[in-house]
């Protein structure tokens, strides 16, 4: 597989490492010194782009990409109050798009682990305060992150609440990667179902795996209910 990276930070860099060591070839990176190549993934030979970049040029990513033909992964969040804008692009120009708040294999499970636990609680709810708690990187830019908000929605769902019911508290502290915590606290104990990603190889074998799934993909977009069943 060939593959083009949109945002060359931690990600983009996390994302490099691991390809080479799976004789994957990355035959374009596109950053902020290079960014009008974006126009021309066709001609490098990629057959699908992984994008990390930032929630003000996520949708212009991913609409070059549509444009293209070039199926996209992208794991950016802070832009899903834009998806409907999104899906009309898509139906336009037909493109394929893989989309996550979080590619970790780990983290999936824990939001069936969440999704399971819930109707369970939702008995208890006048004894239990719920809340999440997520702590990142001082470097991520969005707040709350992409999956804290996924974790509250399927929460919520289960527990028969509005999203906006569910506390989320932010942390941003250096070097941390990404711990999320979803808590239920009474007067007398506390129930805390908790994620820590140790570092980033999670987050890049996923994007990877969602890259191989898409390009066996017809158009439309993608997610990790999709790859994960």
């Amino acid at each position: 597989m060939k593959i083009a990276l949109i945002g060359y930070g931690k990600m983009g860099k996390e994302i490099h490492t691991l390809a080479l060591k799976n004789n994957i070839d990355v035959v374009k990176i596109i950053d902020v010194d290079n960014y009008n190549e974006i126009n021309n993934l066709n001609q490098c030979g990629a057959e699908v782009a992984i994008e990390f970049t930032t929630p003000t040029s996520v949708m212009k990513n991913i609409e070059h990409c549509f444009k293209q033909n070039m199926p996209i992964v992208s794991g950016t969040t802070g832009w899903y109050h834009q998806f409907k804008q999104i899906e009309d692009i898509q139906k336009k120009y037909n493109g394929k798009l893989f989309y996550a708040s979080n590619f970790s294999i780990g983290v999936n499970l824990f939001f069936k682990m969440a999704a399971e636990i819930s109707p369970i609680m939702k008995n208890y709810l006048s004894d239990y305060h719920v809340k999440i708690e997520e702590t990142h990187h001082t470097q991520k830019k969005d707040k709350p992150s992409g999956t804290a908000i996924t974790l509250s929605t399927i929460m919520a769902s289960k527990l028969q609440l509005s999203a906006e019911n569910i506390n989320i508290e932010s942390f941003r502290i250096d070097d941390i990667v990404g711990n999320h915590k979803a808590i239920f606290d009474s007067d007398i104990d506390t129930i805390i179902l908790e994620h820590n990603a140790k570092n980033r190889r999670g987050f890049a074998i996923g994007a990877i795996e969602a890259a191989k799934f898409l390009v066996k993909k017809n158009s439309g977009i993608y997610t990790m209910n999709d790859l994960i069943q």
